[in-house]
């Protein structure tokens, strides 16, 4: 398989599928990748061969846009997109940068760039921390009249404690 193989079936996999955006971002994100890579000197058949099929690819980029358009909508979600800086011109953009989400490193795919929580997110995990909260403050009460119910000696020891430690602090 050629660059240009690659890239057109990538292209076609794509189509119709993603953005426009989502599209031209990732577009420019391979070309810009094997370009860098054949300029490091690694032939063009090792690089495809390391990039994989590009349907795979596609279906990856096209799974990681329904997640981000689900997290817009307020579910659960990641977001991001294949894409990193580049300054490539050519089929898919003159002398453009994308910012992608996926690839920390220029020309490394790999890595989250971020997670997203919509309305419905947030209104669970408040839910959560409240329930949580309550079972905590319930708890902590709990045990403290399990103690005195138990030994109710040890609150006079206690106040007696309280009384002797607070004269013996005012004095100073």
């Amino acid at each position: 398989m050629t660059k240009q193989e690659f890239l057109s079936g990538l292209e076609t996999a794509l189509s119709g599928e993603v953005s426009q955006q989502v599209f031209l971002e990732n577009m420019r994100y391979y070309q810009g990748y094997i370009e860098d890579e054949l300029q490091k000197g690694r032939s063009e058949a090792e690089v495809l061969e390391e990039l994989g099929s590009p349907r795979l690819i596609a279906r990856t980029i096209i799974d990681a846009a329904e997640a981000e358009e689900e997290a817009e909508t307020g579910r659960f979600g990641f977001s991001g997109g294949f894409g990193r800086e580049t300054q490539t011109g050519g089929q898919y953009g003159p002398e453009s940068g994308s910012r992608g989400g996926y690839g920390d490193e220029p020309g490394v795919p790999g890595g989250l760039r971020g997670f997203r929580m919509g309305t419905s997110g947030c209104l669970i995990l408040a839910l959560i921390l409240m329930v949580a909260l309550f079972f905590g403050i319930h708890f902590v009460i709990a045990s403290v009249f399990r103690l005195v119910y138990a030994f109710p000696g040890l609150v006079i020891l206690g106040i007696l404690f309280y009384i002797f430690s607070s004269r013996r602090n005012g004095r100073r």
